[in-house]
């Protein structure tokens, strides 16, 4: 895998570009052993999709900790009843309270639990240089056709009917040109009519 591995960390700046599609990091691991594989994840843009197990873990390290405001509080009410001794009369009071508090709290921007359900077509980006992005993955076949699409569609379609219609003009050329070499006019002889008697003609349809 040296090639590889000089494609990834020196060709780059002659716009040399590879494409390398791994089912896990385990399996980059195996086919770039002995911490090879850090030099490709280093060198390239990483997108991860349906991760599970050591990926997952990668991926939650990898998007780092954020910061959460988490609110606590609560409520009580009481009653408290007083009552003279001398007389009938009695007083009650009731009192209620609330507190609520805002907590600022570090956690994973993404737990490597929440990653196992974000979605087999929900992926995770790391472009170097940029904020992690989350992409979806959509079939060519399921994407509406843009403006930019379109026009190649139209160049494609444009080639392939000139493409066409060349070739029959040509073939039917050929079957022209073999006609008109065959003709009695090409035959290199002189034209010309025979004449028979009407006996010889009598002679012949007998």
């Amino acid at each position: 895998m040296r090639s590889i591995d000089e494609v990834l960390s020196l060709y780059r700046g002659y716009g040399i570009r590879a494409q390398l599609y791994y089912q896990s990091l385990a399996q980059l691991k195996k086919c770039f052993p002995d911490g090879q594989d850090q030099t490709v994840l280093a060198n390239a843009t990483q997108m991860f999709f349906a991760v599970n197990d050591e990926s997952a873990d990668y991926v939650s390290r990898r998007l780092g900790d954020a910061t959460i405001i988490v609110e606590s509080g609560g409520s009580g009410s009481g009653t408290s009843t007083q009552r003279s001794p001398t007389s009938s009369q009695s007083s009650t009071t009731h009192s209620t309270n609330t507190s609520r508090n805002w907590n600022q709290v570090g956690r994973r921007l993404l737990k490597t639990e929440e990653l196992y359900t974000i979605g087999e077509r929900t992926g995770i980006t790391f472009v170097p240089g940029m904020p992690p992005i989350m992409t979806t993955l959509e079939r060519y076949y399921e994407c509406k056709m843009g403006p930019e699409r379109w026009r190649g569609t139209k160049t494609l379609l444009a080639t392939l009917f000139l493409l066409v219609a060349a070739t029959i003009f040509a073939a039917v050329g050929g079957d022209h040109a073999r006609c008109a070499g065959t003709g009695p006019e090409n035959s290199g002889g002189r034209k010309g009519t025979s004449r028979h008697s009407p006996s010889q003609r009598r002679a012949r349809v007998a």
